[in-house]
């Protein structure tokens, strides 16, 4: 059994953050951990379990990730 693809999506507005997520979340190798705050992003990126980040290209309050 192969392991899932750990994608951690960022993007300031929400509801296009749910459809593309469920798109992404269409694909059974893939798990998906969605947010639109910088914040909680960059937490999920300390713990280590991210494999991909896709994002807005800038983010409300930040410069980016």
């Amino acid at each position: 059994m192969s392991q899932s693809i750990r994608v951690l999506f960022v993007y300031d507005n929400e509801a296009a953050l749910a459809v593309r997520s469920r798109l992404l979340a269409g694909y059974r190798q893939i798990e998906v951990t969605a947010t639109t705050d910088v914040s909680t992003a960059l937490e999920q990126l300390d713990e280590g379990r991210i494999d991909c980040v896709l994002s807005g290209y800038a983010l409300a309050g930040s410069d980016g990730i």
